[in-house]
């Protein structure tokens, strides 16, 4: 019978498998869900225990941050742990690009290279070679040396040749090494032997490392010399006293090199260094400057003494040059590291595009720093430009300036540190341009910000002597005399007055004189009352310390004048009783004023509730709705209407949830029909007062490194542009164009990145560039401090003028007068007639505090005036009627 036929006719057979069918299905369901069970009660892997999550938050790290050293250090070790040798090049070059390797990363990194065997012997040679400059390195050298013997092996063409060139390099640089040199002369010595035949010729060569390495005071000098006995088999007069020689020499520098092996701090190797300078071998120096730099590559002042030494010392301004680029990548926020570099690449006759390009890349480095110091050197090596041709250059002079009023701009926060480089940024304006108006000016500027220092009126003046003319002179003088608070008035009249001897007249003279006679007395006066008032104080400052509290004042009783003893003010029918108390009493007879009919929002609802201004007159209620329906359901919106029932330009809008409010304030000064709309927190009118005494402004007013400000700009420039043009340099987080109340630009904008790199890029990259046929100027973000609303006590009335106190100053006869009948009083023509000053030596700069402070306090008037006028309406002819009748 076939197997079919057997299936078919054996039910039971069937009906059993079925029933194993099912058991496996629900076995495997019921593993599932145990599966599952254990799932969820696992913790999720570790770092620790899943290596690969380990590399990803490492190169995580690396991605946030690409400066911060150990992060890439850290991806490194654990690249390498894993193997994964793709990630791990990658690392070592990113790395590489941005900070200088130490030795140990470059022999892990070259022995990586070796084992493996994928890179060719050429690249491996030019692995060696990146890394030796990057330090001394005396091990990377010896291994250096070691692998090149593989092209002895490979029998490579010149082989031998490139192997001694390897060989002579590191005997440059670490031969002279007290403690590592011989390893290298002794491994040189081997390969000779090796390579040489007995010619006499090789036996020559052989001679001649001997006599080189017995020249030097190296540790193992006499076995050096007994080497030397058992290759030639005799003695060698010459050697013998070179061995005598450096051995004595050995034994005054073995004590600091024992010292160093024991403490490589930065002050043994300073004292080993005062140690080799004094011996003067240019050689060694060199050797134990790159030893101290190894160990201490973060000092700038060891930098700079050594680049110092090997261009003052040694004059090699390639050297130089080498160890300038290594410095800036050790210390790039040093400013003395970048000031040499520029020095030395003039000194090279590098040219002005490479020195301009070293200048800009030391701002980017230094930014937010004082950098006067590195305006100067630069601004100097143009001005030494200028003197090989033409002074009249004129891009050479448009270079020069814009240097300097960029310097201007972004060290103004620096302020008095900033003199040295203005005061010589004017000496060239004035010696070398023959520009003595930018000259004044520059002076001018200086003097603004401190008049009060006498040694920069006395700079002005002498630079005033030296190339302006005598009328200038006189008129600087006079000027200086108007600010007897300076520091050493003494010292200005000394040399006003040897002035006038050496170049006046007598009738000159005597005017100075008198001048300054008058100038201290009146230096004197002052300094006399600022004593008094010095002792007051003291006096105050010791009396309160003894002062009993006062009883707390009693408040203002309104009584009859009958009942008021005789003690009362009367002023028309009301009359009120001083107990003690300064506060306003008038304020006490204004009624609370009444509530807003047409707002929808009270104490109750305040907290759900925003405020919204600046709105368009064609603004409607519904358009309210539409700009606020993202932030949350609305409950109600009204707009403030005149009597016409046209809109106010303000409102207020009511939430379900207080959250909504949050977001609604997120769109303040949003655009709703072409125009910004202000959105605050709504505010009972009783906590008026308090709300706008607390206002705070909603953007930063401090140094904001990654925000860039931006003036200049064309009025129709968008959002659009701007995130194009500075999204170039970096991510841009916001932009922010600054407008007025009619939403048109006001030509500025805040432009903030996502870090500071970017936008040190963006100020190099856009400053005083072209943008839609505007010149834009590109600066940090560093807005003045924003003064907060006055919250004192109301000002105190004046002492015997009640009618003033109450606002019009109208009495109560004058009330009874219809406006009709009361006659115009006429003007009164001033018995002053208006003159101008006639002072020819007052200062053109100086500022015109008095006109700006009285025309700011005419404003005041008319505000309290027309305030005045709108609270307290005069009586017309029908309420004079009405109060006769009564």
């Amino acid at each position: 019978m076939s197997d079919d036929l057997k299936e078919t006719s054996n039910p039971e057979g069937q009906e059993k498998e079925t029933k194993e069918e099912s058991n496996d299905e629900s076995g495997d369901s019921s593993s599932d869900e145990d599966e599952a069970q254990k799932m969820e009660t696992e913790e999720p892997p570790s770092l620790e225990s899943n290596p690969r999550l380990l590399l990803a938050a490492a190169q995580v790290a690396v991605d946030a941050n690409v400066y911060d050293y150990a992060a890439h250090v850290n991806l490194i070790n654990v690249a390498r742990e894993l193997k994964d040798f793709g990630v791990l090049r990658g690392a070592r070059e990113n790395m590489s690009k941005i900070w200088p390797l130490t030795e140990a990363l470059w022999l892990d990194w070259v022995k990586d290279e070796i084992e493996l065997g994928e890179l060719p012997a050429s690249e491996v040679f030019h692995l060696f070679d990146r890394g030796t400059e990057d330090y001394l390195s005396p091990n990377l050298w010896l291994e250096y040396c070691k692998y090149s013997l593989i092209l002895i092996k490979e029998a490579q063409e010149d082989s031998v040749k490139k192997v001694t060139d390897v060989f002579e390099r590191a005997i440059t640089a670490v031969g002279v090494h007290l403690s590592f040199g011989g390893l290298i002369f002794d491994s040189y010595r081997d390969f000779l032997e090796v390579v040489g035949g007995e010619s006499e010729e090789d036996a020559l060569a052989l001679r001649k490392l001997y006599q080189r390495q017995l020249s030097i005071p190296l540790i193992g000098i006499h076995e050096t010399y007994s080497d030397f006995i058992e290759t030639f088999g005799s003695e060698d007069e010459e050697l013998k006293k070179l061995r005598a020689k450096n051995s004595a020499l050995l034994a005054k520098l073995k004590p600091y090199e024992e010292k160093l092996q024991k403490d490589q701090s930065v002050e043994v190797y300073r004292e080993y260094l005062e140690a080799e300078i004094a011996l003067g071998d240019p050689g060694r120096i060199r050797c134990l400057f790159e030893r101290a730099i190894q160990d201490h590559c973060l000092l700038p002042d060891l930098w700079a003494k050594y680049i110092e030494y090997v261009g003052n010392k040694l004059k090699d301004y390639k050297l130089c040059y080498r160890i300038c680029k290594r410095c800036v990548r050790n210390v790039p926020w040093a400013t003395s590291a970048w000031q040499l570099y520029v020095n030395c690449a003039e000194h090279l006759g590098r040219p002005h595009s490479e020195v301009k390009a070293i200048f800009n890349e030391a701002l980017i480095c230094l930014y937010g720093e004082n950098t006067s110091d590195l305006y100067l050197v630069y601004l100097s090596y143009l001005r030494r430009k200028m003197s090989e041709g033409d002074y009249q250059d004129k891009e050479l002079m448009k270079s020069f300036r814009d240097c300097y009023h960029k310097g201007f701009e972004n060290l103004a926060e620096f302020g008095e540190a900033l003199y040295p480089l203005k005061r010589f940024v004017a000496l060239v304006e004035a010696k070398v341009l023959k520009n003595l108006d930018k000259f004044r000016k520059i002076f001018d500027n200086i003097l603004l910000e401190n008049s009060l220092k006498t040694e920069r009126w006395i700079d002005y003046l002498r630079l005033e002597e030296q190339f302006g003319t005598p009328m200038h002179v006189h008129k600087l003088f006079l000027r200086a005399l108007m600010y007897p608070r300076m520091d050493e008035p003494q010292k200005l009249v000394d040399h006003f007055l040897m002035s006038e001897r050496c170049a006046g007249t007598l009738d000159s003279f005597e005017v100075a004189f008198f001048k300054c006679e008058a100038f201290l007395k009146q230096v004197a006066t002052i300094a006399a009352k600022e004593a008094v008032n010095q002792d007051s104080s003291n006096r105050k400052r010791a009396a309160e310390d003894f002062k009993v509290p006062a009883a707390p004042p009693t408040k203002k009783s309104r009584t009859h004048p009958a009942e008021s003893n005789g003690n009362t003010e009367t002023s028309g029918s009301k009359s009120f009783v001083d107990n003690g108390d300064d506060s306003d009493a008038v304020s006490k007879e204004k009624k609370k004023p009444k509530k807003n009919l047409l707002s929808i929002s009270d104490d109750e609802n305040a907290e759900v509730s925003v405020f919204l201004s600046n709105l368009d007159f064609s603004v409607t209620e519904d358009d309210i709705r539409e700009f606020l329906q993202e932030c949350g359901e609305i409950s109600g919106v009204s707009l403030a209407k005149n009597m016409a029932g046209k809109s106010k330009g303000f409102g207020n809008c009511i939430f379900k949830n207080k959250s909504s409010v949050d977001k609604a304030l997120k769109l303040d000064r949003g655009t709703l029909n072409d125009r910004p709309v202000y959105i605050s927190r709504f505010n009972a009118k009783k906590k008026q007062a308090e709300s706008a005494s607390t206002f705070q402004f909603p953007y930063e007013t401090k140094l904001e490194k990654q925000k860039l400000f931006v003036s200049g700009l064309n009025p129709e420039t968008s959002k659009e542009t701007l995130e194009k043009e500075f999204g170039a340099f970096g991510e841009v987080k916001d932009v922010r164009i600054v407008t007025y109340r009619n939403g048109k630009s006001k030509g500025i904008a805040f432009i903030e990145f996502a870090d500071e790199a970017s936008a040190k890029k963006a100020i190099i990259g856009l400053d005083n560039k072209q943008l839609e046929g505007n010149s834009i100027s590109v600066a940090i973000s560093n807005p003045p401090s924003r003064k907060g609303r006055y919250t004192g006590p109301p000002p105190a009335p004046p002492a015997n003028s009640e009618a003033e106190y109450r606002g019009k100053g109208r009495s109560q006869i004058q009330l009874l007068v219809p406006r009709a009948a009361a006659s115009k009083k006429p003007a009164q023509p001033s018995s002053k007639p208006s003159t101008k000053s006639a002072n020819p030596f007052k200062s053109s700069v100086a500022p015109k505090a008095s006109e700006s402070g009285s025309s700011a306090r005419q404003e005041d008037e008319n505000d309290d005036k027309l305030a005045s006028e709108a609270a307290a309406k005069p009586l017309s002819n029908k309420d004079f009627l009405k109060f006769l009748k009564s």
